[in-house]
């Protein structure tokens, strides 16, 4: 303003030109809705519109659903293929499947849920809860803790586990890093050992994972830059593939891939998740996309809930093993090919 005082014509003046202006705006809020009149990011429309978009291609689905095997605990968490081929699903309880999907162990409640498990020699199990790895005898009627350790002076949430020749690797997704833990000559748990900070600086938005390919390379997912990545012996990074986009051997979403395994050739499944993104692929050793094991209409979309988050395996047969915590679920798949 100028300073220049106002008559009462022009003071008049500005109020009319004010309510004006409120009553345009008023105006333009009733036209457009209120919060209350939008349809809300996980409404109907909103499923309606995403859904639409980048569907698979057919021909690149390589696998067919051979067998359903119900799984008894109400969470579960984690999926792997123990020594011997038996399969195991961890969450607030432990149960184990024979090859052809029959049951041979479900234990009771635990004190505390496991979100990850892998293979520990004949009849035992290395399992992961946040904060603490166990070492389980499964050879019983009952799951018995052998040994443990305590990683929670660490601020850790532990999310993968996974054993090397002399090693086994925990993904922490608090601490964006991934500790080694020594297990001696005969394969048993060190728990006096002190953990080594093997990887440090993953991108994990949420949930991280990881694996050991045949040749012993650490193979971790880094959902955060949208890449699987396979380290040597120092943890470095010697190869990568992936990328963020809506193409089909890339990563879509916030956070994907959030689960892998690496078959005997070295190829490797990635799991993603999202509203409708949730799908698992085979990619081949050097890092390029094969086939499709299964496609988003495969698994059930949550528009008001959490998204799906599945773990993958793999077994002996050559077999894609698909845990869907939502279905309470293992899915088995096997490739057309390979059943030829």
């Amino acid at each position: 303003m100028d300073g220049t005082p106002r008559t009462g014509m022009q003071k008049a003046g500005i109020v009319v030109l004010l309510l004006a202006a409120v009553a345009a705006a008023a105006t333009a809020l009733v036209t457009m809705g209120g919060p209350g009149d939008r349809a809300p990011r996980t409404g109907a429309r909103y499923i309606e519109q995403a859904l639409a978009g980048n569907p698979v291609d057919p021909s690149r689905i390589g696998w067919d659903e051979t067998a359903t095997w119900t799984v008894a605990m109400p969470a579960p968490l984690g999926l792997c293929v123990l020594d011997g081929g038996r399969i195991a699903v961890a969450g607030d309880r432990v149960e184990l499947f024979a090859e052809d999907g029959r049951p041979v162990l479900r234990s009771g409640q635990l004190p505390s849920a496991y979100r990850a498990i892998t293979g520990a020699g004949p009849g035992r199990a290395f399992a992961a809860a946040s904060t603490r790895v166990d070492v389980l005898d499964l050879t019983g009627s009952e799951v018995k803790v052998l040994a443990s350790l305590d990683l929670a002076e660490r601020n850790v949430r532990l999310d993968a586990i996974a054993r090397a020749e002399h090693g086994l690797f925990v993904a922490d997704a608090i601490g964006r890093k991934v500790w080694r833990l020594l297990l001696r000559d005969d394969g048993s748990f060190d728990p006096a050992a002190t953990p080594v900070e093997f990887v440090e600086g993953l991108a994990v938005p949420s949930t991280v994972d990881l694996a050991v390919a045949p040749g012993g390379e650490l193979v971790t997912v880094d959902p955060g830059r949208f890449t699987v990545q396979r380290r040597d012996g120092y943890g470095d990074v010697v190869a990568a593939f992936g990328g963020h986009g809506g193409g089909i051997a890339e990563f879509p979403g916030c956070c994907n891939p959030m689960a892998v395994a690496v078959f005997a050739d070295g190829c490797t499944v990635t799991a993603e998740k999202g509203l409708t993104t949730t799908r698992v692929k085979v990619f081949d050793a050097a890092g390029r996309l094969r086939n499709v094991v299964a496609d988003r209409d495969r698994f059930d979309v949550l528009p008001d809930g959490p998204p799906i988050l599945l773990d993958v395996a793999v077994d002996a047969r050559g077999r894609v093993l698909v845990l869907d915590p939502h279905r309470r679920q293992v899915r088995v798949f096997t490739e057309r090919e390979r059943r030829k």
